[in-house]
């Protein structure tokens, strides 16, 4: 029997309900993922070590801290250790275009950010002000610190929402309102056999039920694979996990029932909302289950996920409408008119809330607070309220039926889109005089949004170029599919703006290219009809983008799961972002034996444009992330590619050498550019690989009219090092290594400081250690293996025995101001290299900066100067006759062009 509880669970937090099923069941599964389970004893150190590092910060009880995203068990210890430690977490997706993700960081106040290893680059890119803990290297705190006193009215978390206003609001949740969303629940039960999936992003709340709803009640929380799945590979997940409890938004439930059916098979109770569901949807869903329910989940971030559930049969479904149901547990709904007074029996009115689930306020937004929610006197008793926007009636039954909105706020895809902020967005990029975005029935039961813009006069905007705009500086799911100028907007009577008549307009304009166009080939033929009836166009070409005539996740997971049905391959959820168009697609179908492995190492960051393209390569970490924001700057008619490492899935290294791993690069490069001339760029270690890259093809006769090295130095050969003296050249390292670590120490945080040197000499001694035991003469291929090391090790370790050869071509180096710290050489050791010249550019920012604002607009002019230029380099410098020697002199240096 449970033992009984001490006082009311409702009065408790959530960590304290974590630790109490530790306690009951320590042994039990409690995270179960592709490489193996974690019980629940294990998942609670990690969370303790999460716990001990935060509080050795000395943070203040609510201190926000930030959660990159991410489905794994370090994710989910960290949020329990936040919680545990007093503070609170904000859900932070480090992708977000930069502008979003800093105003986000400084709205919250974060004061520290935990995430994957991988992550961590990116967002020092973009936030370099804030300290950045990876979680799978965790420094171990001096000392215990004492746990602070946490109360279920203390916050949990900060989950930000889209805003009228132009800005994002935060939404402040406390531990109490989400003990009432899975604590002995009326509308679904759990047993510790069960099992829930984790799948939504952590910024959006579903995924407070998946996970606590499991781990608060000793079931079993499996996590879904990273990134966006195909609807085979949801289907494959919720199977070979035997998921009890599915939680789906309205539009991915729409499209599992009408591609993966079967996926619903084993599952007891599958959770649906986020919007409106069709009935012949959730039939066709019970049809497909053994012994299951449809619940029908409605629900504003505000109220913390549920308000109200429908628990749906399939006698129960007669109307053309599912009712949202009535209210869980602790929760009030009341349907009031416009003065907050209760509306006749039968009547539709404003859908308003009170109870438990309500959150706090809005994060430094009174003014809001004031707006939404309310205090209202029921039967002389003072009830908080919030006004969610939404209207509803309440039936015979008794069940809340959900009529639509009050405003123009638009729900897609399980979130809730205030149309002001991207009409605001899209006026603040110059150019555009007026903008509405208006929301679309698109097939499937989906939605899609439009915006309609006038433009100033003479302003040569065009829809592609306000498209370009808004996914700078939006959330992918908030950059509307389809684009439409008009020369003024209607206005109705009173002045304001007619969307209904826009709407009226976006459905007869044409999505796609002026005329139909035949295809030739069975791919093309049938990837055309697919385009047409999922994105609801009648027109469509060869080369129309996927995203540019409306197309979102949601919709390319029900094109790949058709793909498969109609060509019996299973193509990866990435591979429309890789190859968008119909010709492309086409081609990547006609590869005998297409694999992930194929596309592990290019990322294509735009695909479309006249000139040839720019390939960037990535750093020592191996991701590409930190280009992102050259998309924003440079020419829109410049493809633009990154090279990632192609072990970065496995944190694995693939290659023994910067020769090999330029090899396997070019290759990549030829896939999409057979011949010349190339451009490459490279930042930090990156400018070594793209430096052997370009060597490569000009040794096979190719031309590479574009090499940028940014911040990258080379260092001398072994043959050079011993010319030179090896003792000397190792008291010039040892020397340089110190005046830059005192400098990096003066400029940033001592403690982010400690845990970034930590963590090199945790990579050196990894790296040294393998480079000792390979030198063994018995020691087993295993330890020669570079599988042994990870992306960052294994590039160190290839770096050190890479031996530079003279290079018959020009390149532009971006010198930061900062590198004279750690290498006095005007040129950073390339002048020795360039035998046909080398232009020396003295870029803003630091090493750390150059490609984040306000640095990279500067940065990207002057490489589109040079783009331009066709890659003529402004001064020849004539290599030395002892060229090979360390470091490049000052004489070498002086005679390089340099620009402010």
């Amino acid at each position: 029997m449970r033992p009984e509880l001490p006082h009311e669970e409702s009065h408790r937090c959530i960590h304290e309900l974590f630790a109490e099923q530790v306690q009951l069941r320590p042994e039990a599964i409690a995270l179960e993922h592709a490489e193996g389970t974690i019980s629940y004893s294990a998942l609670g150190r990690m969370a303790d070590q999460v716990c001990d590092v935060v509080l050795s910060y000395g943070f203040h009880p609510e201190t926000r801290i930030g959660v990159s995203e991410g489905r794994s068990a370090e994710h989910v210890a960290a949020l329990l250790g936040i919680l545990k430690a007093g503070c609170c977490y904000v859900p932070l997706d480090t992708e977000l275009p930069v502008e979003r993700l800093r105003f986000l960081v400084d709205d919250a106040n974060v004061r520290l950010m935990l995430g994957a290893s991988s992550l961590q680059t990116a967002f020092e890119l973009r936030v370099p002000e804030i300290p950045f803990l990876a979680l799978d290297k965790l420094p171990t705190p001096q000392r215990s610190q004492q746990l602070p006193t946490v109360t279920s009215r203390n916050l949990a978390y900060v989950m930000y929402t889209s805003g009228s206003t132009g800005v994002p609001k935060g939404v402040m949740v406390e531990h109490r309102s989400v003990v009432r969303l899975v604590k002995n629940t009326n509308y679904f039960t759990v047993e510790p056999r069960d099992v829930f999936l984790r799948l939504a992003p952590s910024s959006f709340d579903a995924a407070t039920f998946e996970i606590w709803a499991p781990l608060l009640n000793g079931a079993r929380l499996a996590l879904a694979p990273d990134g966006e799945l195909a609807l085979s590979a949801i289907e494959d997940t919720v199977r070979g996990f035997g998921v009890t409890v599915l939680w789906l938004t309205a539009g991915l439930f729409h499209a599992l029932v009408d591609e993966r059916p079967a996926t619903f098979r084993k599952v007891k109770q599958l959770l649906a909302g986020g919007d409106v569901l069709s009935p012949a949807h959730v039939r066709k869903a019970l049809a497909a289950m053994d012994d299951g329910c449809v619940i029908n989940g409605y629900g504003p971030t505000e109220n913390t996920t549920f308000t109200c559930c429908y628990r749906a049969t399939a006698g129960s479904l007669g109307g053309e409408t599912v009712p949202i149901g009535t209210p869980i547990k602790d929760t009030q709904v009341y349907i009031l008119d416009s003065e907050l007074a209760p509306v006749a029996e039968g009547e539709s009115g404003e859908i308003c809330i009170a109870g438990d689930g309500l959150a706090r306020g809005y994060l430094n937004r009174p003014d809001l607070d004031g707006e939404a929610f309310a205090a209202v006197t029921f039967e002389g008793k003072v009830v908080r309220l919030y006004r969610s926007g939404d209207l509803g009636r309440v039936l015979p039954s008794g069940d809340i039926e959900f009529c639509g909105r009050i405003d123009d706020q638009i729900k897609l895809r399980g979130f809730r889109i205030e149309p002001g902020e991207i009409e605001t967005a899209a006026i603040r990029g110059g150019g555009v005089l007026q903008a509405c975005v208006i929301g679309l029935d698109a097939p499937g039961g989906d939605k899609q949004l439009a915006c309609c813009f006038v433009t100033a006069a003479g302003s040569p905007t065009t829809a592609e170029d306000l498209r370009h705009h808004l996914k700078a500086i939006l959330p992918a799911y908030m950059v509307p599919g389809r684009f439409i100028q008009l020369g003024t907007l209607p206005l109705t009577t009173n002045g304001k703006v007619d969307r209904r008549k826009l709407r009226e307009i976006a459905l007869q304009s044409s999505a796609g290219s002026a005329a139909a166009i035949e295809f030739e080939g069975e791919e093309e033929r049938a990837l055309g009809t697919m385009f047409q009836s999922l994105l609801g166009i009648d027109h469509v070409s060869l080369d129309d983008d996927f995203f540019a005539v409306g197309g979102h996740s949601l919709v390319a997971a029900r094109l790949f799961a058709q793909i498969e049905d109609r060509f019996g391959k299973k193509l990866p959820l990435i591979t429309v972002f890789k190859a968008p168009t119909i010709r492309k697609l086409a081609a990547v179908l006609r590869q005998p034996a297409y694999t992930t492995k194929d596309w592990s190492t290019l990322v294509p960051m735009r695909t479309s444009g006249r000139r040839k393209p720019l390939f960037l390569v990535h750093a020592i970490g191996g991701n590409v992330l930190n280009y992102q924001p050259l998309d924003k700057h440079l020419p829109a008619d410049l493809p633009l590619y990154a090279l990632q490492a192609p072990g970065l899935k496995e944190k694995r290294a693939k290659a023994m050498s910067i020769e090999e791993m330029a090899r396997s690069y070019v290759a990549a490069v030829r896939s999409v550019q057979p011949t010349g001339p190339y451009r490459f760029g490279g930042y930090s270690a990156g400018g070594v690989l793209a430096f052997e890259m370009a060597q490569q093809l000009t040794e096979a006769g190719e031309t590479v009219s574009n090499l940028f090295l940014f911040d990258s130095s080379v260092e001398p050969s072994a043959a050079s090092s011993l010319r030179a003296g090896r003792f000397k050249a190792a008291a010039l390292r040892t020397w340089r290594t110190i005046w830059w670590n005192l400098h990096y120490m003066a400029r940033t945080d001592l403690r982010f400081f400690a845990s970034r040197k930590a963590q090199n000499l945790w990579l050196n001694l990894k790296v040294l250690l393998y480079q000792t035991q390979g030198l063994l003469r018995r020691a087993p291929s295993l330890l020669r293996s570079t599988s042994l090391l990870t992306v960052e090790q294994g590039f160190v370790h290839a770096l050190e025995r890479y031996t530079p050869k003279p290079y018959a071509g020009t390149a532009v180096l971006f010198r930061t101001r900062e590198s004279d710290f750690y290498n006095p050489d005007t040129t950073l050791g390339w002048s020795r290299l360039m035998q046909g010249g080398l232009d020396v550019v003295n870029a803003e920012g630091d090493h750390d900066t150059m490609f984040a604002e306000p640095h990279i607009e500067a940065l990207s002019l002057t490489i589109a100067e040079y783009l331009n230029g066709s890659g003529t380099c402004r001064q020849r410098i004539d290599l030395a006759p002892d060229s090979s020697l360390a470091g490049g002199s000052q004489d070498a240096s002086s005679r390089v062009f340099g620009s402010a």
